[in-house]
C-alpha cells in the first residue's frame, strides 16, 4: 500500500494578488453555472477559489485532527467531532445536537488518563477497585515475573517500594489499570478467603515503568500476619483517594485551599492568624470564632460527583476551644468556586426545613434566594416544579379555573392548573399582573376574613357615624348637609361635606387611593421545592432538559438566514457599474439594488438571474428622470437594460 507524506502548510492561492481570486458562484451546482455566467468557460478566479477553498480544508484537519462540532451539520453515527474541549462519538444520527447536552446522541470518548482515572473514581463512588490474584515473590531487587508481586524489603513495614506484573496470575493484563496509580491511592494486600497477611500502602509518588514490571514508590500505613509465603495467592485492592496535605505547623498558613481537589480527609489543616491566612481559607481574614482567636484550625474533607467538587470544613475544637463553631462548605462547579458557606446560613434557605409552597416577605426582588420564586402570577412549567404541581393538582392548594382568575380579580390569590397541560399559574400576592389588586397583606381565615382561602378581599373601612355639633349643641342628630345652614362669620349658605382637616394636634390627614396602614415595600415569594434533587422535589434533570431544548431552538434561530438589511449598509457603486453589464451578487447574503436614470424616453429595466424583474417605458418624450429597484439573491446574476443612461447606482450589501 502507498504511504503519502505530510504536505506542508502552503494554501494554493493564499498569496493571490487583488482581482485574481473570486468566489465560486454556485457550489452546490458545480461547473454547470458557467453556461450561464461565462460561456461556458470558467475564469481563473474561480479555480483559485475553490483550489483555496480544498486546501484549507485539509489545512483545518491536518491542524485540528477531528474537526469541530457545527450545529448544521448532518452526522452520521460513529462520526467523531470536538466539542467543548472533549472527542465525541456519535450514537445516532443527528443535526444539531450539541454533544455535552445530549448524552443519548453522543458519548465522549479519548478520554485522557486523568479523565479516566476520575471516571473510574465516579463509577465506583471512591470505592475500592480490585486489582486481581498475584503470588508473592520473596526476591527484594531485580523485579518479578509474570503474575508475580514483591516488597523491596523483607519485612513489609519497611518497604518503600512495591514490585507488581504487569499480568496476574490469571493471566490478565493489568498494565493500564496500574499505570492509573497516582501519588495518595491506597494499595492493600490480603490473603485469599480465610488468610491471615493484610498490609495497606499508601502510594507516595509516580510509577516507574521496568517493562514486564512497574515498580510503585509506597510507604506503610497498617497491616497484620507478617510476611507472606513464598508464592502465596493474594488479593489486590486499591482504593482511589486524596493526595497529602501536610498536618497542621507554623508552617502551612498558606495551606491553598483550591489545590486540595483530589477527593479524601484532610486533617487539622492551620489557617494561621488574621490577615495572614491564604485568600481561600474558610475564613479568610476574618477573626477567629473560636477560644483562642488565633488559629482557624480545621479538616477537610473533599468530595467528588461528576465533574464537580464539595469541600466541607469541620472545625477542629481542643479543650481550650470552648465557643460555638460553625461547619463551613462550598462547591466547584464549571470550574469556579462558591464562596464559603455556614451550614446555618442565611442565603442556605434550602435547608432550613421549610416546606414546598411555603410564603415569605423579601425585602429585595432582585436577590430572591435560590429555590423560590416571586408570587406575581405567572405561568410556570410542571415539570420544573413538581412539588408544587402535585400540590396545586391534588387539591392542596388554593385553585381557582383558568378562566376565572383572568376574569375576577379577586380571585388572584389562588393557583391554577395554566394552560391545561404544562403548566400552572402562581397567586398574583405583589400585584404584578395586569389588573390585579394593588399589593397584598396577609391574614388569618378567621373572623370578618372572606372565609374562602386565597380570595382577595378589597380594602374598607369599618362602619361607623359621625357625630356632629351645631351651635354648641353636641352629638346633633337627623341632620344632613343639605338641610343645614352653615355660616364661617362672614357668609351663610347650605353646608356640604369636605376633605378631612387636620385637628391642631396630630398633623394633616393622610389621603391616598387606599385605606392603608404604615408598611414597607417588598416581595412576596414561595418556596418551589423540597430540595434540589430529583425526587420528587425541584427537577435538575427536567431543567437540564429543557436548558438544552433552549440551546437547540437558539442555535437553530441564530443559523438562519439574516433578513435584509441586518448588518448592511447602502454603498454608491455608481463608478464601477454600466449599463448592459451583467454582475454576479458574490457578498453571501441578499443585496439590494436602486439604479436612477435619466434618458428620455428610453426603457430601462433591471435583470436579476435573466429575468427582467424592474422596467420603466416612458409615455412622452423629453428627459425623464426614474428609479428601477431589485432585490438579488446571493450567487445569482443582474443588469441594468442596455444604454441607460445612470445617474446613481447604489447597493445595499
Amino acid at each position: 500500500m502507498t504511504q503519502y507524506n505530510r504536505p506542508n502548510e502552503t494554501v494554493f492561492a493564499s498569496g493571490a494578488k487583488p482581482g485574481e481570486l473570486e468566489s465560486f458562484p454556485d457550489i452546490t451546482r458545480g461547473w454547470g453555472v458557467t453556461f450561464d455566467q461565462t460561456t461556458g468557460i470558467p475564469p481563473m478566479e474561480w479555480f483559485n477559489a475553490l483550489f483555496k477553498r480544498s486546501d484549507e480544508a485539509v489545512r483545518y484537519l491536518l491542524q485540528r485532527g477531528i474537526g469541530e462540532w457545527s450545529a448544521t451539520e448532518d452526522y452520521p453515527i460513529d462520526a467523531h467531532v470536538q466539542e467543548g474541549g472533549k472527542i465525541w462519538k456519535a450514537k445516532v444520527g443527528s443535526v444539531g445536537k450539541r454533544p455535552s447536552l445530549n448524552p443519548t446522541e453522543w458519548v465522549e470518548t479519548a478520554l485522557t488518563r486523568e479523565a479516566l482515572k476520575t471516571l473510574i473514581q465516579e463509577q465506583l463512588g471512591g470505592g475500592t477497585i480490585n486489582f486481581g490474584q498475584w503470588q508473592w515473590s520473596s526476591a527484594t531487587s531485580g523485579g518479578v515475573a509474570n503474575g508475580y508481586l514483591a516488597l523491596n524489603t523483607t519485612n513489609p513495614a519497611d518497604a518503600t517500594s512495591l514490585l507488581i506484573a504487569k499480568s496476574s496470575a490469571e493471566g490478565l493484563d493489568y498494565s493500564r489499570i496500574v499505570a492509573l496509580l497516582r501519588a495518595g491511592d491506597t494499595l492493600c494486600i490480603q490473603s485469599r478467603s480465610g488468610g491471615t497477611v493484610a498490609h495497606r500502602f499508601r502510594v507516595t509518588g509516580d510509577l516507574v515503568d521496568s517493562g514486564t514490571y512497574r515498580s510503585v514508590p509506597v510507604v506503610y500505613v497498617s497491616g497484620a500476619g507478617g510476611t507472606p509465603t513464598a508464592n502465596a495467592q493474594l488479593q489486590v485492592l486499591m482504593t482511589p483517594a486524596g493526595g497529602t496535605v501536610p498536618a497542621a505547623s507554623t508552617t502551612d498558613s498558606q495551606t491553598d485551599f483550591n489545590a486540595v481537589t483530589e477527593p479524601g480527609w484532610y486533617p487539622k489543616l492551620l489557617g494561621g492568624p488574621a490577615g495572614s491566612r491564604n485568600a481561600n481559607h474558610p475564613d479568610g481574614q476574618a477573626s477567629m470564632l473560636k477560644g483562642s482567636g488565633v488559629t482557624n484550625y480545621y479538616w477537610l474533607l473533599t468530595a467528588r460527583y461528576a465533574a464537580n467538587l464539595i469541600q466541607v470544613a469541620l472545625p477542629y475544637v481542643s479543650s481550650a476551644d470552648v465557643s460555638l463553631v460553625t461547619m463551613k462548605f462550598r462547591l466547584l462547579g464549571g470550574g469556579v468556586w462558591s464562596p464559603w458557606r455556614s451550614v446555618l446560613h442565611a442565603d442556605n434557605t434550602l435547608g432550613t426545613g421549610l416546606p414546598a409552597a411555603s410564603v415569605m416577605w423579601w425585602s429585595f426582588r432582585n436577590s430572591i434566594p435560590a429555590g423560590w420564586a416571586p408570587a406575581d402570577g405567572q405561568l410556570l412549567n410542571r415539570a420544573l416544579y413538581p412539588d408544587i404541581w402535585a400540590a396545586v393538582s391534588e387539591g392542596r392548594l388554593p385553585k381557582a379555573t383558568e378562566a376565572l382568575w383572568n376574569s375576577d380579580p379577586s380571585q388572584r390569590g389562588m393557583f391554577t392548573e395554566g394552560d391545561g397541560s404544562t403548566t400552572f399559574r402562581m397567586p398574583d400576592y405583589n400585584g404584578k399582573a395586569v389588573g390585579s389588586l394593588g399589593a397584598l397583606f396577609l391574614r388569618g381565615d378567621g373572623t370578618l376574613s372572606t372565609g374562602t382561602h386565597g380570595v382577595v378581599q378589597t380594602d374598607a373601612m369599618q362602619g361607623h357615624w359621625h357625630n356632629l355639633d351645631i351651635g354648641g349643641v353636641a352629638g346633633t342628630t337627623g341632620l344632613s348637609a343639605t338641610n343645614v345652614a352653615m355660616s364661617n362669620g362672614v357668609t351663610s349658605g347650605v353646608g356640604a361635606i369636605r376633605s378631612p382637616i387636620g385637628d391642631g394636634v396630630n398633623g394633616a390627614p393622610r389621603v391616598a387611593s387606599e385605606t392603608r396602614p404604615l408598611n414597607v415595600t417588598g416581595c412576596w415569594i414561595i418556596r418551589m421545592g423540597g430540595g434540589v434533587t430529583n425526587a420528587g422535589t425541584i427537577d435538575a434533570a427536567a431543567i437540564s432538559s429543557t436548558y438544552a431544548a433552549l440551546v437547540t431552538r437558539v442555535e437553530a434561530l441564530e443559523a438562519r438566514p439574516r433578513t435584509l438589511g441586518d448588518g448592511q449598509s447602502w454603498q454608491d457603486v455608481t463608478a464601477s457599474r454600466s449599463a448592459g453589464v451583467t454582475y454576479t451578487n458574490t457578498s453571501g447574503r441578499p443585496k439590494f439594488v436602486s439604479v436612477f436614470a435619466a434618458n428620455g424616453a428610453a426603457t430601462r429595466g433591471l435583470h436579476v438571474g435573466g429575468l427582467l424583474v424592474a422596467q420603466l417605458t416612458p409615455i412622452s418624450s423629453g428627459t425623464i428622470s426614474s428609479t428601477v429597484y431589485a432585490i438579488v439573491p446571493n450567487g445569482v446574476t443582474y443588469s441594468l437594460t442596455a444604454g441607460a443612461s445612470i445617474t446613481t447606482w447604489m447597493e445595499l450589501g
